[in-house]
C-alpha cells in the first residue's frame, strides 16, 4: 500500500493511537512519531510547568523534538 508518516499522540488511550493502529491494520507502512510523552499503561504523567506556561501563552513547545529530524 502506501508509506505514511504519522505524527500524533501515541498514548494507547488516545484517538491518535487508534488512528495509527487502523492505518497499520489496513496494510499501510506507517512510520510514527509521538508529539507528546507516551506514558506507561495506567499512568499519565502530568504536563510540566514550562509546558503549561507555553500552552497558556499559545506558543507551541516542541519538547519531544519532533521537528528536529
Amino acid at each position: 500500500m502506501r508509506k505514511i508518516l504519522f505524527i500524533g499522540d501515541l498514548n494507547q488511550y488516545g484517538r491518535g493511537y487508534q488512528r495509527y493502529r487502523t492505518l497499520k491494520e489496513m496494510g499501510h507502512d506507517v512510520v510514527a512519531y509521538s508529539h507528546t510523552y507516551v506514558s506507561e499503561p495506567n499512568k499519565i504523567r502530568p504536563p510540566t510547568l514550562l509546558y503549561k506556561i507555553f500552552w497558556k501563552l499559545k506558543i507551541p513547545l516542541d519538547d519531544r523534538r519532533v521537528n528536529l529530524g
